[in-house]
Order: structure tokens, then C-alpha cells, then sequence
């Protein structure tokens, strides 16, 4: 019922606006031509033409073309579709009349500057529309990503996951200190990533998957014996960037589920790709019966969703399947469509 409210309401301006651009017209020509009929009849006729032309460009010129940027493409339609409209409303109106004015370049230009005018007055009421829209979207983007910064901080570097590294580490240093020391350098670059790094709105894959890699390595320390970890990340990531901490609770609810009992075996597998600026990340784990997926584990997917849906609006494919004891998860991206402007 609200909604319906609101539609009505939105119908009820635009028709109050054409009704009001009629007669505006329609008084200014009654100025010098004396005739009010003929006046309202052939302005009627004007604005039944308009309507559609200002639509066209409102609902589809400006999103799929001056929106992205194909302004040629746009410009020439509407130069042309202009064009054929006045030369169409010129024969109409002679056709109507008979008056040999309407067929005068005059005729043409008159009501051409009247189109033109209220398809460059809508097309700047679009773009504010659409700045007030993308400033809003990026207000809610910032406030995410501090939400985001607040709950890593209290979430992801928690103190079940540093103990578990710490009481490994313990062991690690009385039986080999060297391999004790690197785990230490990861552990330091893993917690440096999570402060440091998810502060910045972009970051380079590279990096991004440094941090995976720590994070498989420290958690492969505590899994159980008969647990089968393999991942596989392309070495030709290039210089590009992704959201940072977008992808580790995907391989923190691998790892939360697909530690399986000392009984039975289980596996957990990662890939990440990048082709054509587009990144493939695939994740895949095995779980026990007794387990209960939940999508709230780690930050939760339901979070990585809502930050996908802000951060990649209509840029993203999140599939995931669970088939048997078998959890699978597909993400691509198309890093090159992002709220955030490449540095």
C-alpha cells in the first residue's frame, strides 16, 4: 500500500509538470499568435512527441550511454532523434493547417529549441539525481568499511585463533627454532595486514594474498593430522586491487568447518585467479554431519555479501552449493567495476 502510495504520488508530479510545460508553451505562442484553440492544439501535439523523446533519454540514453561514458554515441542519437521529431511535427502541423510556415526552417528551429530545452533541463536534473544517489552509496560504503574495521578488530584477531598460534608456537621453538621464527614473521605480517591495510579502501591482490597464504600456513598448524589443505593463487596478479579483508572469512569458514575429527578425513581447497580483470576465487571444504553451517561464522558471509553488494553493485557472482558433506564457493569480480576509483 505505501509503495503504491508512492507511485502514485511520483505519476501525479510528472503529469503536473507536462500539464504546466503545456501551458507555458501554449500562453507564449497565444503572445503573438492570437488563436488560443490553435495555440493548445498544436503545443498538445508538441508535448505528446516530447513525452516519449524525454523519457527515451532519461530512462536509457543517459544510463546506457553519458553514464558510461559513451558520449558520441549518446549525442548523435539525440541530435538525430530530435531532429526527427521537429521534422515530424512539422509535417503534422502543415498537414493539420496548411500554414505555409511550418514548412520554413523557422518552424523547425522554433520547436526544436523547445525540445532541446526540456531535454537538456531533464538531462541535468538526471545527473544531479544520480550524483545525490552515487554520494549516498559511497556515505554507505565508508560507514561499512569503519563497521567492517570495528568488527575485525574485535572479531578476526581474536583470541581463540592467537592462542591456538601462540600454544603452537610454544612447541614450535623446543623442537625447531628456525621454522619457530618464520611462523613468528607470519603471524606479525598477518596482524599487520588486518590493522593496517584494511584501513585503505583498495589494496593489490598480491598483497591480499600474501595475507591468505600467512593465514593457511598458521592455521595449518593447528589442523588435525588427516586434514588435506592445497591451494592454488596465479603468480600473474599484476598490479591490481580489491577491497581488503574481502576475502579471508571465505577461507575462515573453510577452515572453521573443514577441520574434521581425528576419525575421518577431510580437505580444504582454495584457488584465486585473475583473467581479463576479472578474479575467480574458489573455495571448497569438507564437513562432518554433525556440523551446522552457519553463514554467520568468522564476520559471517552474510557480511562479505553486503560489502560485495556495495562495493561491486552488478559486478559480482557469489555461488554457493552445498552438495553432501561437500561445501563449495564461487566468487568473481570485475575489479575494474568498483565504487572505489583505481589509485
Amino acid at each position: 500500500m505505501h509503495t503504491r502510495l508512492i507511485i502514485s504520488k511520483k505519476t501525479l508530479y510528472h503529469i503536473t509538470g507536462w500539464c504546466t510545460c503545456w501551458l507555458v508553451l501554449a500562453f507564449e505562442d497565444y503572445s503573438y499568435y492570437p488563436y488560443l484553440y490553435r495555440c493548445l492544439l498544436t503545443n498538445f501535439i508538441n508535448i505528446l512527441l516530447f513525452i516519449p523523446a524525454i523519457y527515451f533519454n532519461v530512462g536509457v540514453l543517459i544510463p546506457k550511454l553519458l553514464l558510461q561514458k559513451r558520449n558520441y554515441t549518446y549525442f548523435f542519437i539525440s541530435i538525430a532523434m530530435i531532429a526527427i521529431i521537429c521534422f515530424s511535427l512539422n509535417r503534422i502541423h502543415f498537414w493539420m493547417s496548411a500554414v505555409a510556415y511550418y514548412q520554413s526552417w523557422g518552424a523547425f528551429f522554433a520547436i526544436s529549441t523547445e525540445l532541446t530545452a526540456l531535454y537538456v533541463f531533464t538531462t541535468v536534473i538526471r545527473f544531479v539525481q544520480s550524483y545525490h544517489k552515487a554520494e549516498a552509496a559511497l556515505s554507505e560504503v565508508k560507514a561499512q568499511n569503519l563497521e567492517m574495521e570495528l568488527g575485525l578488530l574485535k572479531s578476526q584477531i581474536n583470541p581463540h585463533f592467537l592462542f591456538n598460534t601462540l600454544n603452537n608456537l610454544y612447541f614450535l621453538i623446543a623442537k625447531n627454532k628456525d621454522h619457530a621464527q618464520e611462523v613468528v614473521l607470519k603471524l606479525s605480517n598477518h596482524l599487520s595486514h588486518q590493522l593496517y591495510d584494511n584501513s585503505k579502501e583498495m589494496v593489490p591482490i598480491k598483497k591480499e594474498v600474501e595475507n591468505l597464504i600467512n593465514y593457511i600456513e598458521l592455521e595449518s598448524l593447528r589442523s588435525a593430522e588427516n586434514t588435506t589443505v592445497s591451494y592454488h593463487f596465479s603468480d600473474t596478479l599484476h598490479e591490481q586491487k580489491i577491497a581488503p579483508m574481502l576475502l579471508l572469512p571465505l577461507l575462515e569458514n573453510a577452515f572453521k568447518h573443514g577441520n574434521t575429527s581425528a576419525t575421518s578425513a577431510g580437505y580444504i581447497q582454495c584457488s584465486l585467479t585473475v583473467e581479463n580483470h576479472i578474479l575467480y576465487f574458489y573455495c571448497e571444504n569438507s564437513f562432518e554431519p554433525v556440523q551446522n553451517i552457519k553463514e554467520n561464522s568468522g564476520i559471517g558471509l552474510n557480511n562479505v555479501k553486503r560489502r560485495l553488494a556495495l562495493l561491486y553493485p552488478q559486478s559480482h557472482q557469489l555461488d554457493i552449493t552445498v552438495q553432501g558433506l561437500i561445501f563449495r564457493l564461487q566468487l568473481q569480480i570485475h575489479l575494474d567495476e568498483t565504487k572505489y576509483p583505481h589509485h
